[in-house]
């Protein structure tokens, strides 16, 4: 057997990223994490473009949690790694991990 030593593990560029959002959407996070407009993010949806923990999610309003991975096609990965709290125009301060392609 393999010791913890032996195993390769993947050098993976992900990029830490704090930010502000209106909401923990899916529409949302995606925006902010990848730099699109909301509704650039409404039309990939639509399209079936995106999965939310490895599954397809049709809707762009659909809440997230930290720890909720978003892949979305032809663009990378985020993932919500926390939220850190609300600030004094009660908007959402997150932080993310984001893997672009």
């Amino acid at each position: 057997m393999a010791s913890g030593k032996d195993v390769l593990r993947p050098n993976v560029p992900w990029r830490d990223l704090t930010t502000v959002v209106a909401a923990t959407r899916v529409d949302a996070v995606v925006a902010a994490g990848f730099n699109l407009s909301r509704s650039q993010v409404k039309e990939l949806i639509a399209s079936g473009q995106v999965q939310v923990n490895w599954l397809a999610e049709g809707r762009a309003d659909a809440q997230l949690v930290p720890g909720d991975m978003i892949s979305v096609r032809g663009h990378g990965r985020v993932q919500l790694v926390d939220i850190l709290g609300i600030t004094t125009k009660q908007r959402w301060r997150v932080a993310l991990r984001v893997l672009a392609k």
